[in-house]
């Protein structure tokens, strides 16, 4: 089951940080199944899981009203029933016997791009220098703290 993880995120720019989010599987039942399996290449809808910003949707989204729509941002305040929530898992290598991912939908891949404060900014971009590239931790509310640092990079795939 791959509902309750972290995603440490991969960049090659800075060292991968990770963030708690919830996948569900089928994308648009509400809520998901508790036990389903989330296999790559499905649609899945993405939750961001934080006790920030509870006056918005955790879900992602794709902005299809960005200023940049070669580059649109991903960000939170999703429906999952609509199509721009929608992503897929894609496996795209491995590194010291740890599958490397990234996320998808059929418009680009997820990627990032510097923001305010050396923040990183989601994006969806065909640019493969842009792509985040991530790793599954399984998450344990009880042994986890909030951040969780891999020194690791992925130079090729």
């Amino acid at each position: 089951m791959l509902y309750n993880l972290r995603v440490v995120i991969e960049n090659l720019r800075q060292s991968g940080r990770s963030v708690r989010v919830g996948f569900a599987f089928p994308p648009t039942l509400i809520p998901p199944l508790p036990f389903a399996v989330v296999r790559t290449n499905s649609d899945i809808t993405i939750e961001f899981k934080a006790n920030a910003c509870n006056e918005f949707s955790k879900f992602w989204e794709v902005d299809e009203n960005s200023a940049f729509p070669e580059e649109p941002g991903v960000k939170i305040n999703g429906n999952p029933r609509e199509q721009n929530s929608q992503f897929k898992i894609e496996k795209v290598g491995e590194e010291d016997g740890t599958n490397i991912y990234r996320f998808t939908t059929s418009n680009g891949t997820v990627g990032a791009i510097p923001g305010p404060l050396f923040s990183p900014l989601l994006v969806l971009t065909k640019d493969v220098a842009k792509t985040i590239f991530v790793k599954f931790v399984k998450y344990n509310d009880a042994t986890t703290t909030d951040v969780i640092t891999s020194t690791s990079r992925v130079e090729k795939l």
